[in-house]
């Protein structure tokens, strides 16, 4: 409620502020919320009333005046469906959305066959614009890399590793990262890497726990607090030097004395200890001074840290020495060159070649400089040894001693500035402490338990400081209080700005306004907007004050009598309501009377119920048993379990959103199974072949060619005594350009849009996607595939041979029973394919087999090959089929089960004809099956197809088509006027009984005599217009402006409706087809 007060508020300043009419509302509890939960009812039922694919659906509305958050409802509804003993594992789900919040709750119902939807955004011009287009987000690729990024863990914690636990231990990472309901936690935001570094993190403590870190909802908050430990040395650490040492750093620094001021020269004393490191060091310089005919250069094979380089310089100094240190990216060997600060003889030797005797006062400092240095050393070899990492412990505390009084004038003022609250006082800290970490408590449960309070809320507009959030044992035994949601006018007053008064009931609108209101301070018309430079996820803050509940139902509750009977109907909750098919109902659903222009539905099919969620009948596991995941997984839903690969966590530089991700990327590696393969093993193998493409995706297709950088091997029309369908042909100097640009643009995809290594590419294929289905014209449904000419290719190693489960929706199935009982012996043309990994070089069979006497093909271990044209009948052209596309399917031969052989047309040829893959024409009589008609006690009609129909009427198909569904012209008030004759209903897949049916064996119209009839007076009484559409080549709705033979046209359309109604036509019986 207050990230929609806020919400709220800002938008109405910034449309005061740029003089712009204040943004729709679309709240709960507004008369347009009303209103469009009565409309939502109202399609539901109309649709399911008069379009048969709602018909099996069962539809549930729960409107805003239903208390709850969307996701929720819908993550509420399947967890308690999830409890019923009838529920099925592998139940499939799609919830429109592509967000943060939708994703974390779709992973905590840990439901595997989950999918997000959203439709592509179209900048298009809108006669430009086409089909919408939908991006799908598959939670089970997203569920198989987060496993792959927790898999270390399998083999370090001291507990039985499950990653449905680790899944809610990453949602809980993430709801702290980022939530729209809480102010992110500084350094933790998902735009500085926050959730990376959460991850990590929780890699390295779990296993240093006794369980994970949440069980079903339930935060054990001391586990928690052991990863905010950790968090904090790194995050805070990185804040104090952006915002506090950094500024102090760029400031001018005050002025100084010169350094040779004696007041302010510093003398180094001695240590009191030696590190493993600095005595490395020690006995380097020590050699170099007992032994001096080595190198004067020194050379450690590390880089030297701050303290090492001053323990260094120190021992030079105090041994009277000069050195110059350097250290070496190359090599990675820090240098030291040492050399003598004080060299007696030196000078003396350069004056005086001839005599180079010292003096007896120079061998006497000589000698005192030597006492000195082994003096120095003594002293250097009694110091206390200790370890490096007892040395970098005492370091940290002492640096973090040194900056205590720093960090804490920082936090002081960020507290301040912020919270509005002191440091220092113990108590207030503790509030705002307690309120945050309850307040992630709260959130989490939302995603496994249902609203725990209703009103609870975090009273700041700011998070507390990671380092602040310890010793979180003590909030484990808090327990929510039981409350209830506000009321509509309730939520309304608490969200609304003053400037949308007109939104509630005016008997509130003094309370918002009137500035003796005792709640007027809830609503300012001005404050301040924080925009949060340095926090990129929360685009602004506006510092409104919180509203106190107690006050604000006082108020409400002392003007509660004056409201009207209308406002009191409009603040009830509504109800959820459950819409189901149900052929025998019979009832009007009447239009809402918001918009009187839709007409009632009459009769309305659908019943409509007052439904109640399921209650919890069992405890179930997250995930249950018996759902199938990896390359089991049902058809539609992908997997990198298809092909065998491994995975790594590294930065890639992958593309995503036209720049490339700064972020690690799970890369994935696919391993190459087809080793030791030449180009004529593959040919045998794969061409005219059924597999899948586009990894992890896949989709189906068919293979028309194979092919390396020398040679291809294309799909072919087979000839008597040929052992092969396929033909060779080697590649021109350009043709072999061509290729190996796309296999670069390719392996480019594959690299850096996918995360996909897939290695060196030596074979390509050469596929045609599934189309679709096709139902020929002897009955039989079957796969309908791309035309060669528009093939694509891809990379050997990226195709699967098969899958466990195959889509239903392409099953091929054979003619009618009827059909199969006038044509017994037709035989089926299949290419074995009982084929793995390990025979796939060895498979190559080609069987006949005739055909079982039932409705469905079952091909799970079939590959259908495209038959054989030879034969001396012509082959059929159903009139809707494209010339881009092949029909796969059962070849009908002259009444024998002889076997028989591939036909396959030459993909080099330029030839886009329709070419049938399917069954051929034989001499059994293929007369049209009549049927009885539906009407009751009627004699039996004759009925004739479409095709025929429009040739005796001198009219297009198209045209009759039109003339005999429903027909819109729109007058030139624009008003439309239906004047087609409504005797079949494609959409709703309805039909006038006596007058039209749709053929169960073609899938095409026939009408009766009756109906013939009807289109003959029709035609006769109005042929301009039958003209008209005969001729139009628009695909929009007619406009009485081109009805040019009359200077009437209104008058022509009423006539065209008068003749209708005298014929009573839209009173025709219907049933369903």
């Amino acid at each position: 409620m207050n990230q929609e007060r806020s919400k709220q508020f800002q938008s109405a300043k910034e449309s005061l502020i740029k003089r712009e009419p204040l943004a729709d509302v679309v709240l709960p509890g507004t008369a347009f919320m009303a209103r469009l939960t009565a409309q939502l009812r109202y399609l539901v039922a109309k649709k399911m009333s008069e379009d048969i694919e709602w018909r099996d659906v069962e539809v549930i509305v729960s409107g805003p005046d239903v208390p709850g958050e969307s996701m929720h409802k819908i993550g509420e509804y399947i967890r308690l469906c999830k409890s019923q003993v009838d529920y099925d594992p592998n139940t499939k789900h799609c919830l429109y959305g592509v967000r943060d919040d939708l994703l974390l709750v779709s992973l905590a119902t840990h439901e595997p066959h989950f999918t997000l939807v959203c439709e592509q955004d179209d900048t298009q011009n809108a006669s430009e614009r086409k089909k919408s287009q939908y991006l799908l987000l598959h939670l089970s690729l997203i569920r198989e890399c987060l496993e792959k990024e927790f898999n270390s863990l399998k083999f370090s914690l001291p507990f039985k590793y499950d990653f449905e636990r680790i899944l809610d231990d990453f949602i809980l990472l993430s709801l702290i990262t980022s939530n729209d309901l809480l102010p992110r936690i500084s350094g933790l935001q998902v735009s500085r890497g926050g959730l990376n570094i959460l991850m990590k993190i929780y890699k390295e403590v779990l296993p240093t726990c006794d369980d994970y870190i949440q069980d079903g909802g339930q935060i054990t908050l001391t586990r928690l607090e052991k990863i905010f430990a950790r968090a904090s040395t790194i995050v805070e650490s990185k804040l104090f030097e952006e915002q506090y040492v950094e500024p102090i750093c760029k400031s001018p620094p005050p002025y100084t004395k010169p350094f040779d001021d004696p007041q302010h020269q510093q003398v180094a004393t001695m240590p009191t200890f030696i590190t493993e490191t600095e005595t490395v060091i020690f006995n380097a310089i020590r050699n170099y001074l007992s032994d001096q005919s080595h190198s004067s250069v020194l050379r450690f094979p590390f880089a030297f840290s701050g303290e090492q380089r001053s323990f260094a310089l120190k021992l030079v100094k105090d041994l009277d020495l000069s050195c110059l240190v350097a250290y070496s990216h190359a090599s990675k060997v820090t240098e030291l060159e040492l050399s003598f600060a004080h060299n007696y003889f030196a000078d003396e030797a350069d004056d005086n070649h001839s005599d180079c005797n010292p003096s007896k006062s120079e061998l006497s400092k000589q000698s005192r400089l030597n006492e000195k240095r082994q003096k120095v050393l003594q002293e250097y070899s009694n110091l206390e040894l200790i370890t490096d990492a007892e040395f970098n412990k005492q370091l940290e505390e002492k640096k973090k001693k040194e900056l205590e009084p720093a960090i804490e004038k920082w936090k002081a003022a960020y507290y301040k500035e912020m919270l509005d609250i002191d440091f220092f006082a113990s108590d207030l800290l503790e509030h705002a402490v307690a309120s945050y970490i309850l307040s992630i408590q709260l959130i989490n449960s939302f995603y496994y338990q249902g609203i725990l309070s209703w009103r609870w809320f975090y009273p700041y507009h700011y998070a507390p400081k990671l380092s602040d959030l310890k010793d979180l044992g003590r909030f484990q035994s808090f327990n929510f209080p039981a409350d209830q949601p506000f009321t509509l006018h309730e939520y309304l007053m608490a969200v609304l700005p003053p400037c949308h008064k007109r939104l509630v009931p005016i008997p509130y609108q003094g309370l918002m306004t009137d500035y003796k209101s005792p709640i007027s301070l809830f609503y300012p018309t001005r404050f301040y907007t924080d925009f949060n430079k340095n926090d990129l996820d929360e685009a602004c803050i506006p510092k409104i004050p919180f509203v106190d509940e107690k006050q604000l139902l006082e108020a409400i509750q002392s003007k509660q009598g004056l409201l009207r009977e209308h406002e009191l109907r409009s603040n009830r909750f509504g109800e959820i309501y459950h819409f189901a098919y149900d052929k025998d109902q019979n009832r009007i659903y009447k239009n809402p009377s918001y918009n009187s222009r839709l007409p009632d539905v009459r009769p309305c099919l659908a019943r409509e119920t007052v439904y109640h969620l399921p209650a919890i009948i069992q405890d179930k596991p997250m995930l249950l048993p018996g759902a199938k995941l990896g390359k089991d997984s049902p058809a539609g839903f992908p997997s990198l379990d298809h092909i065998s690969h491994d995975s790594l966590l590294t930065k890639h530089d992958i593309r995503m959103f036209k720049k490339e991700s700064s972020k690690d990327t799970m890369v994935i590696s696919i391993k190459n199974r087809f080793t030791d393969t030449t180009l004529q093993e593959l040919a045998d193998l794969l061409i005219a072949r059924q597999l899948y493409v586009d990894y992890p995706y896949l989709k189906e297709a068919i293979v028309v060619g194979v092919s390396n950088s020398e040679y291809k091997y294309f799909i072919k029309s087979k000839e008597d005594g040929e052992s092969h369908n396929f033909s060779k042909h080697q590649w021109t100097e350009e043709e072999r350009e061509t290729w190996h640009k796309k296999k670069c643009v390719i392996q480019h995809k594959y690299n850096k849009r996918l995360g996909l290594l897939i290695g060196d590419t030596e074979f390509m294929i050469h596929f045609c996607l599934l189309n679709g289905m096709h139902r020929n014209d002897e009955g039989v449904i079957a796969k309908r595939y791309r035309h060669p000419s528009n093939a694509s290719v891809t990379p050997l190693q990226t195709i699967v041979i098969k899958v466990s489960n195959p889509d239903d929706r392409f099953t091929c199935k054979q003619a009618p029973s009827q059909e199969i009982e006038a044509k017994a012996n037709r035989a089926w043309c299949t290419l074995n394919d009982n084929i793995t990994t390990h025979n796939i070089l060895n498979s190559n069979t080609i069987t006949t087999h005739s055909i079982p006497n039932n409705n469905k093909v079952d091909h799970h271990n079939t590959t259908w090959g495209p038959l054989n044209n030879d034969h001396d009948h012509t082959t059929r052209h159903s009139s809707n089929d494209s010339g881009n596309n092949y029909i796969w399917g059962p070849l009908n031969n002259d009444h024998s089960s002889t076997n028989t052989t591939h036909s396959i047309p030459n993909n080099n040829q330029d030839d886009n004809s329709n070419t049938t893959w399917g069954p051929l024409n034989n001499d059994h009589d293929n007369t049209t099956q009549r049927f009885p008609n539906d009407s009751d006690n009627e004699q039996e009609l004759k009925y004739l197809p479409a095709r025929d129909v429009a040739n005796d009427c001198k009219i297009s198909v198209l045209t009759l088509s039109k003339i005999t569904s429903s027909l819109l012209v729109m007058e030139s008030n624009g008003n439309k006027l239906n004047v087609g004759l409504s005797l079949k209903f494609e959409h709703r897949k309805e039909k006038v009984i006596g007058y039209t049916r749709k053929n169960s064996t073609t899938g095409y119209w026939e009408y009766s005599d009756r109906a013939i009839g009807l289109i003959h007076e029709f035609i006769a009484a109005f042929p301009e217009f039958v003209d008209l559409l005969n001729t139009r080549k628009e695909n929009t709705i007619p406009h009485t402006e081109e009805f040019m033979w009359t200077t009437e046209q209104n008058d022509y359309l009423y006539k065209m409706r008068d003749w209708l109604n005298n014929r009573e036509i839209h009173s025709l019986r219907r049933a369903t087809i």
